[in-house]
């Protein structure tokens, strides 16, 4: 208990450490002048005139990208940086036009020589991206960045291919990858809004594959879910941030080998508390923060924004939010590797003597292959609302589920 204690101590310190570094690195970016970014982002605008709102990539699969988020993404990042840094990095305010659409506000601000309606803040989120997006606007323009994009998850997927080789773990590298295929990759190169949680469940699931194995019963592993939930809540702008957990907690099971149900369910339960705390607690460090830096309370817009999602009335049906994230999901060319390879292993599972069916095992996988769907029951309205990229959760599922056979 004692051990327990301080690693929880320790872990808000770390808490601590994470809000004061978010700050200081938002107010660093926010430092860059808005003309160094402003041609590459006037470049960025005719990309996305010419793509329109939430273009269709091909009709043949769940290929929509989101030019609304992105949109925004740029408006905050060419925001003029007169004024405190911290302040400025707090609100993260932009640029509105005529109805409020981000798409039609980036276009008016290029087309009429930076015209707008109003200036809005968003300060309920970290907007962590921008830590990343306005340096590479100072060199590339939004076509150049989908191209550095696509690269480095490319790269990503073939070092997890390979650590999964040396580690021993050979049989899952198909899994993964067919899994991964069915986010569509071309997508989440070409929007930034979809990025964020593959890069946050690829890094954690490096950094659990580089551990030795010795490491996966300590603190150290725990700490990669805790860090990982800091992330994702200081870079994701809320698309399908589960993933960010239970794509490492399906490597995690995958590294610790066969175990009894009962210690590997403890372990994955620390571990998404964990996560849990690194999520909510980084958080709730953003509107402590923004509060005292702004000298305005933002737990009032962001109260505001999570009472136009949790006011209690729901939108949909329970079978209507299941369906159609499952279906957007499970609607690419990609499907069709992981169904194959699903009914291959289930035929050999079958062709097994009944006494090597080792189907005790099969529980914590199965558990969270169904997490995604507790968190739209969560997430309920905006599972709803946003199926064509909250549908990216399901990776955990399909992971978990092809892990699991």
């Amino acid at each position: 208990m004692k051990k327990g204690f301080l690693f929880f101590l320790s872990l808000l310190g770390r808490l601590v450490a994470a809000v004061l570094a978010g700050v200081l690195l938002l107010a660093l970016v926010y430092c860059i002048p808005a003309r160094a970014l402003a041609p590459n982002v006037r470049r960025s605008v005719e990309i996305i005139e010419a793509e329109g709102l939430y273009p269709e990539l091909t009709p043949y699969a769940t290929s929509n990208l989101d030019t609304w988020t992105d949109s925004i993404m740029l408006l905050e990042a060419v925001f003029p940086t007169e004024g405190s840094p911290f302040v400025n990095a707090m609100e993260a305010r932009r640029y509105v036009s005529g109805e409020g659409f981000p798409t039609e506000s980036l276009v008016r601000w290029l087309r009429e020589d930076g015209a707008y309606d109003y200036i809005e803040p968003y300060p309920q989120y970290w907007h962590g991206y921008l830590v990343l997006l306005k340096p590479l606007l100072a060199l590339l323009d939004y076509g150049g960045i989908r191209i550095l994009n696509g690269t480095v998850q490319l790269l990503l997927d073939a070092a997890i291919a390979l650590l999964l080789w040396r580690r021993g773990r050979q049989a899952y590298i198909l899994p993964y990858l067919f899994s991964v295929g069915m986010l569509m990759p071309l997508a989440l190169a070409k929007c930034l809004q979809f990025s964020s949680c593959f890069y946050l469940f690829s890094l954690a699931s490096l950094a659990l594959l580089l551990l030795p194995p010795e490491k996966l019963d300590g603190p150290k592993a725990l700490l990669v879910f805790f860090y990982t939930g800091v992330a994702t809540a200081f870079f994701d702008f809320l698309t399908y941030p589960i993933a960010a957990f239970g794509v490492p907690a399906v490597f995690f099971l995958l590294l610790r080998g066969p175990r009894a149900n009962g210690e590997q369910l403890r372990r994955l339960a620390a571990a998404f508390l964990i996560w849990a705390l690194g999520y909510g607690g980084m958080w709730l460090g953003k509107l402590v923060a923004g509060s005292l830096i702004t000298g305005t309370s933002l737990f009032q817009a962001a109260g505001g924004h999570v009472g136009q999602w949790f006011n209690g009335e729901r939108w949909f049906s329970v079978g209507y939010v299941f369906y159609f994230n499952v279906r957007d999901f499970v609607y690419t060319p990609a499907s069709l590797t992981a169904f194959g390879l699903a009914v291959v292993l289930l035929v050999k599972l079958l062709r097994l003597p009944r006494g090597q069916r080792n189907l005790a095992q099969a529980l914590p996988f199965l558990l969270l292959a169904l997490l995604p769907f507790a968190w739209y029951l969560f997430l309920f309205n905006p599972s709803g609302v946003h199926h064509f990229f909250t549908n990216k959760a399901c990776v955990v599922s399909a992971f978990a589920g092809l892990s699991m056979l």
